[in-house]
């Protein structure tokens, strides 16, 4: 998540709060319609200016908006490294059960039966 995204989802996230709707927020920060819900929907980088215009209106300084959105930025490399982890542990998984799997005789290598296409099979031909 780069920091445009984590600040339009911390922006949203306050407009939510507030209960303003896209046309009273436009109205109060001077900020077209259509800009806004580009900004707020993270298609549209957002400039400082459009910040500086937005946090009083929640009542906020816009660096309180910047901290905001480090930490859904924090939020989602945490959430990455918890995947990461999950990922690891599947694979652990598999491993053990191939390991499970082999030691039982559940299935043959294809190298155990190779036809006799490279000799008689000992390995030294």
């Amino acid at each position: 998540m780069d920091i445009n995204e984590a600040t339009a989802k911390a922006l949203s996230a306050e407009r939510a709060a507030s209960g303003l709707t896209i046309k009273e927020l436009a109205e109060k920060s001077g900020i077209p319609e259509r800009t806004l819900i580009r900004v707020l929907k993270g298609e549209r980088d957002i400039n400082m200016l459009q910040i500086s215009k937005l946090a009083p209106i929640y009542g906020m300084q816009p660096h309180e908006i910047i901290v905001e959105a480090e930490r859904y930025i924090a939020r989602d490399r945490w959430n990455a490294v918890i995947n990461a982890g999950d990922h690891i542990m599947n694979a652990e998984d598999r491993e053990r059960e191939a390991l499970r799997r082999a030691a039982s005789g559940d299935y043959d290598l294809a190298a155990y039966d190779d036809g006799g296409r490279w000799g008689n099979g000992d390995g030294y031909e």
